[in-house]
């Protein structure tokens, strides 16, 4: 027997079925979301976003950041312009739409890809990024 984190005892296969069944449910997720971005990403480039966080930091009043740090910054602000349409859904008594949900995740997802190579949706010396 394990407990879960519910405090629900449940028998160690059952566990680790729950722990598949969710596995494979992110997984599924992951792949269809992938399959939507990765071809506008390779065609969009980060220039955009780039240069929208590029005007947020001039209105800091820094200049000269880098091109991965105004990718994270345009999805910061593209992400609370989501969070604002969820408020506004919360306070109209109604749930925020399914889109609205994806957009968040797709932008916390390139920062993750941007911090982990230096750029969206590569490197800016990554030959695939040619």
């Amino acid at each position: 027997m394990t407990e879960t984190l519910s405090g629900v005892v449940a028998p160690a296969d059952d566990v680790t079925r729950m722990q598949q069944a969710l596995h494979d449910w992110w997984m599924d997720r992951s792949a269809d979301e992938v399959g939507a971005v990765a071809p506008k990403a390779v065609e969009y480039g980060a220039n955009s976003m780039i240069e929208v966080g590029r005007t947020m930091a001039r209105l800091q009043g820094r200049d000269g950041i880098s091109d991965e740090e105004a990718t994270e910054l345009a999805c910061m602000f593209y992400i609370a312009g989501k969070l604002g349409r969820w408020v506004d859904a919360a306070a109209a008594g109604k749930r925020v739409s399914d889109d609205t949900i994806h957009d968040i995740g797709i932008y916390a997802k390139m920062v993750q890809r941007t911090r982990d190579v230096g750029g969206w949706p590569f490197a800016p010396d990554n030959k695939e990024n040619q």
